[in-house]
């Protein structure tokens, strides 16, 4: 009889593990994938938000300059 449980084991195994195994790669990387694009979007977010910032500094820096030209007149 324990020769025969080698190959039922097996057989099982193939059926219900290796698939549930293969699912669930399928999912981490999907997963991943997803986690990967929104920290792409995030990082974009954060490119736009220093732009804006910069150009900010910049509006700022140029009324300094033509307030300094007004009160040197």
């Amino acid at each position: 009889m324990e020769p025969l449980l080698i190959p039922i084991l097996g057989i099982v195994s193939s059926l219900v593990l290796l698939p549930g195994i293969i699912g669930f790669v399928v999912y981490k990387n999907k997963k991943n994938k997803i986690e990967v694009e929104k920290l792409k979007l995030q990082k974009e977010v954060l490119e736009l938000e220093i732009r804006k910032q910069e150009a900010k500094t910049e509006t700022l820096r140029l009324e300094n300059q033509q307030l300094d030209r007004q009160i040197n007149q």
